[in-house]
């Protein structure tokens, strides 16, 4: 059998990117300014339940970028373990 593991080009990093796309990082004065604008929409906005929404997608982003990289670790340090390719 043939390994491509060789072939790779780029980090693990990037491998879990193509996979998953990235989360953005929000700084604290950004989240404190986002907080007190949803605090200043009128009741019933449909904006606070669309970024309800966004706030899944970026949870599941986090769990795909966590499962890709456990996968692609786990398959490497099994393969050094046993000397097999993954």
């Amino acid at each position: 059998m043939i390994s491509l593991t060789g072939c790779a080009t780029g980090s693990s990093e990037q491998r879990s990117n193509s996979v998953c796309p990235p989360v953005v990082a929000y700084n604290r004065e950004e989240q404190r300014r986002v907080a007190d604008e949803i605090d200043a929409l009128p009741e019933g906005s449909v904006i606070v339940g669309w970024l309800a929404d966004y706030m899944v997608l970026r949870g599941q982003l986090r769990v795909c970028q966590q499962d890709v990289n456990a996968l692609f670790w786990g398959a490497n340090v099994k393969s050094q373990i046993t000397g097999r390719a993954p």
